[in-house]
């Protein structure tokens, strides 16, 4: 047995040893959530929507790591307003909808206990469709924090406030081009399944 080799391997074991542990997922959670959108709630008014619905609905599925690190995959909260859109001189008929898709890195404090606090933070992309929006997609930072109450072995109950940076161009017309804040705050509650 060569020593010189034996010992570099056997402390780069012990070292990364913790690391290979950190990376093992033990969990598998499928969120289900409803969110209301402040953000959302305001541009509504801003344009003059007719029909203003600043709840969406989000799917989030994340993994959970012995470590306490989390990843969380998701698609929503997806919004959606439809109306007349008012411009100076006439006014639009239009559909908004929004359906943003993130991805972030978190922390749970207290996976194994009956409530568990949580922070992550990521990226999100929205992808927007409406006639008055200059971008069809826009990009911000997100961060979150929320409380998990397993209430079951394969289900519980979370609630979450999000804050999104993300911002758009708004054409209203024949006026210059004007950002707007798709997300201040959102507010979240729904389900989790335990896989």
């Amino acid at each position: 047995m060569n020593i010189t080799r034996t010992v570099p391997v056997a402390l780069l074991i012990l070292i990364l040893s913790p690391c290979l542990q950190a990376v093992r997922a033990v969990e598998t959670d499928h969120a289900f959530g409803v969110s209301y959108s402040t953000g959302a709630s305001d541009l509504f008014q801003e344009i003059e929507l007719d029909v203003e619905w600043p709840i969406g609905f989000s799917y989030r599925p994340h993994w959970n790591f012995e470590s306490g690190l989390r990843i969380d995959l998701g698609i929503g909260p997806a919004i959606v307003g439809w109306g007349r859109v008012s411009t100076p001189l006439f006014g639009i008929y239009d559909i908004y909808l929004d359906v943003p898709v993130s991805t972030t890195v978190g922390y749970n404090f207290a996976r194994e206990r009956g409530v568990n606090p949580y922070l992550r933070g990521g990226l999100v992309v929205h992808f927007i469709d409406a006639e008055f929006s200059g971008d069809s997609t826009a990009a911000g930072v997100v961060g979150a924090g929320g409380l998990e109450w397993r209430n079951r072995r394969d289900l519980k109950v979370f609630t979450e406030v999000t804050y999104d940076s993300s911002d758009f161009d708004i054409n209203t017309g024949f006026g210059l081009p004007r950002t707007a804040k798709l997300r201040d705050v959102s507010m979240a509650i729904g389900l989790i399944a335990v896989f």
